[in-house]
Parts: structure tokens; sequence; C-alpha cells
């Protein structure tokens, strides 16, 4: 710098107003390139530091942690799911938005049946998608694809029952899970997101089940094989909860590292956007800063609302350090990051919202599954003993090796007997004597609950979250 001002002397000597003009204009852009390095260099050594703990910031090092599927497969996994899209469109009425399984089931069996050899012959399948291949589209064709897929299965699952065909349903829950799995097994949080709502239709099944009494015809080994695949599906869910958040990071990271493609989505001046790309660069290390600290906490514990009030905190400070947003403001023209409107909002930010998200539907799957394991369990006693239990403790050891808990509050899941009541079609209701497992369902809604009728082979009855009024 000295130098620097050493030479403008000598060159504005005789004209010291020149000199000082130059020097003036030369500050700011010192300045400025100073500023540029300064968010270089805490940019990269925030990434340093975080893979240094042994989180993934980088796509590069995501990519040895799945190989992709092979390309013929996914050829022929897309040709299908194009085939299954098309044939839910046809038969669906325009005026009720409902699908006429029974004509489709009719009409495409050689469809379905070639849907069927596929999802048996692939049990595992990977979707790799490019994160520094920007930009990132938030809806992925595999997501589309397996989420109608999975529909159109438990609409002919529904047909099964009404048929009284119970064989065949098995084998269809099975096939709905490996869609489920090719989702949750991706490395996005949308995939993972659409893979719980798969998991509720299959959920859905089995409360139809119950509700019809088609629960009877399945022997008890099925319902403990059932069991058994109701906690392998809550730990798979809870195991991908890392892997995902580490997803968000680098794909945080690669617009770190491509900051023009982020100022392309504000509407900033072409010979402004120079000015813009330091605070961008700190605007991600922020962001990859605020996940460092959730990282830990979205390994889903069994107490999810301590989960969630400790990540209010980690937001709180977050919002109050924001480079970016405090220089450009409320500017409409300013769209990066999007806020999208989560359950709570005070949540808003849209790269905070996959935390929150994650943290809301994990507990809600955890609590379905924990619910389906102790009625089915509660299920099994009832025929061995000719009566429902009294209470959950007593299924522990045989039927269950303890009682489930709520995961928002990490109380055991509750029994409770006596006369209930449930809502027909007609708009009736009707009353009957049983007994009711309840576990959490979110913290805004009733519990999930399964009901079971002692005079009728129904289980469950109720079963679904219902906002508190």
């Amino acid at each position: 710098m000295k130098k620097i001002l050493t030479g403008i002397a000598r060159l504005f000597r005789n004209c010291p107003v020149a000199g000082g003009c130059v020097v003036f204009c030369l500050i700011p852009v010192l300045a400025w390139v100073a500023f540029d390095a300064y968010s270089r260099s805490r940019f990269a050594s925030t990434i340093r530091s975080i893979e240094h703990e042994g989180i993934i910031c980088r796509y590069s090092g995501l990519k040895g942690r799945n190989t992709p599927s092979p390309e013929e497969v996914l050829a022929e996994f897309t040709h299908l799911g194009e085939a299954m899209r098309k044939a839910e469109d046809q038969y669906t009425s325009e005026k009720t938005w409902k699908v006429d399984i029974a004509a489709l089931v009719a009409e495409e069996a050689a469809l379905l049946e070639e849907a069927d050899l596929f999802l048996d012959r692939n049990p595992q399948l990977f979707f790799a998608h490019d994160f520094d291949g920007l930009p990132c589209s938030e809806e992925f064709a595999e997501v589309n694809f397996s989420r109608c897929w999975a529909r159109i299965n438990t609409g002919r699952i529904r047909l099964l029952m009404r048929e009284g065909r119970m064989d065949d349903i098995p084998r269809l829950l099975e096939r709905t899970a490996r869609l489920r799995d090719y989702l949750l097994h991706d490395l996005e949080t949308m995939p993972w997101l659409v893979a719980q709502v798969m998991e509720n239709m299959r959920f859905d099944v089995f409360c139809e089940l119950a509700a019809t009494g088609g629960i009877a015809q399945f022997q008890s080994e099925q319902l403990q094989q059932w069991e058994r695949k109701s906690l392998e599906t809550e730990e798979a869910f809870r195991n991908q909860i890392p892997i995902i958040t580490e997803a968000d990071m680098a794909f945080l990271t690669a617009q770190g590292i491509n900051p023009d493609y982020v100022l392309e989505t504000c509407s900033v001046s072409h010979c402004f956007r120079w000015f813009f790309r330091p605070l961008i660069l700190l605007d991600v290390a922020g962001f990859l800063e605020l996940y460092r600290i959730a990282y830990p906490k979205l390994v889903v514990s069994d107490s999810l609302a301590e989960v969630q009030a400790e990540l209010l905190y980690v937001r709180k400070e977050f919002s109050e350090n924001r480079t970016l947003l405090k220089m450009i403001g409320e500017s409409p023209g300013y769209t990066w990051p999007r806020p999208v409107r989560g359950k709570d909002p005070s949540l808003d930010d849209w790269f905070f919202w996959p935390c929150v998200e994650i943290i809301s539907e994990a507990g809600t799957i955890y609590a379905r599954q924990r619910t389906l394991r102790a009625g089915l369990a509660a299920e099994r006693f009832l025929r061995d003993h000719g009566r429902p239990p009294a209470t959950l403790e007593e299924l522990v050891p045989e039927y269950l090796p303890e009682v489930p808990r709520n995961p928002f509050t990490g109380d055991p899941l509750k029994l409770e007997s006596g006369r209930f009541s449930r809502l027909l079609p007609n708009g009736e209701l009707e009353s009957f004597e049983g007994f009711r497992i309840s576990g959490g369902g979110s913290m805004s809604a009733a519990p999930v609950e399964f009901t079971r009728m002692i005079r009728t082979y129904s289980l469950p009855v109720g079963n679904h979250s219902r906002k508190v009024e």
C-alpha cells in the first residue's frame, strides 16, 4: 500500500488534486478486494473445519457413498414410471379427480405385471444427482413416478380388499415399500419427505384392513413379520437423516462455489453482481455453520420436542447474522434464499426449512410405526389369550421387547379400555366396547390411535392425526 501511494504521488506530483481523486477512488476498490479475499477465505475455512469433523460438505465427497444404478435399469424405471403416470391420468375423472382403479387394473394388466416384475428384480435402486451442476430441480422425475406408482398400488390393494382377495395384499405392500426405499435412500431431502408420504399410504392400508375386519384373515406370523418390518422402516428413516443433511450442505457449498447461479435469481444489475459475490460466500458460510450446529441434533432422539426447541435457538442466532439479507433487506428483487412457509412461522428460511420439516415428519413416521407395532402385538395377544391386554406392559417381553414411546415426549404409549365411538360413513356414531392404543402424532395434532373393537375383528378403527380444536 505504501509503494502504491508513493507511486501515485510521483505520478501526480504536479497535480495533487488529481492524485487525491485517484487515491479516493482507489481506497474503496482496495477495500473491496480485501473484503472479497476475506469472504473467500472464510468460506474455504468453514468447509475445511466442518469436514475436519467428519461431516461431508462437498458433493465430491458424497459420490462414493452410493453407486448409481446402471443406466439401463434407470431407463426402464423411467419408461415404466411414465407409463404408470399416463395410465393414472387416463383413468382419472376430471370432475371428482378419483381414479377408476378397477378399469385401470382391467385395461392395463400387462403394464402392471411388467411393473411388478421390475420391482421384484430390483429390490434396490439409487438415483444420482449432480449438486455441482446447478441449477438443481426441487422436483425430480423419480419422485413423481414413485409417488404415482405407489398410489396405483394402494388403489389395487383397496380393490383386492373389496374383492376379498387378501393373499395378494402382502406382496403389493412389499412392492410399495420398495418404491419407498428407492426414494428413502436418495441423497435429497425432498425424496426423503415423499418416502414418508408413501409410507403413510401403507399405514392407511393397515388402517383400512383393520376397519373392514380384513386383519383377521392374516396369520399371526404375518403380523409378526409386519412388526419387524415396521421397526426396520423406522430405523431406515432415522439412519438417512444425517446423510440427507450432508447432501443439503453439499448443495449449499455448490452455491458458494458457483455464486453466479445465486445472483441470477436476484434482480441485481449485471454491473453490480461483482459487489454481491463476497456477500453470497459469507451467507453460505453462515448457512453451513447453522447446519454444523444442527447436524448432531438432527440425529433424532426420542425427545423431538427438545430437538425442535434447540433448533429454534439455532435459527434465532442464525437470523441475527445474515449478511446478504441485511444488505438487501426486504427488496422485492431479492429472491435467495426463498422463504418457505413451514409448520412454524418462525422457521421460514428456505435452507433452514429442511431441518424443521425433517424433525416434524420423522416424529410422525416414528409415532405411526410404533403404534402399528403395539397394535399388532396387542392383536396377537388377543388371539392367544382370548382377551385384550390390560396394559401395554403386559405385552413385554413375549410380544414386545419394551413398550414403545411417544417420539415427541419420550413417554410410553398408552392403552385404554372401555366404551369408544367411531364415525360411520353415513355420518352416524357407532359405540362399541374395546381398547385403544395411542401415541404421539405431532405437537399440534391429537395422538395417532389404534382402536380395537372387541365384538368385531377390526384393528384399528381410529388411527389418523386430528387437529386439536
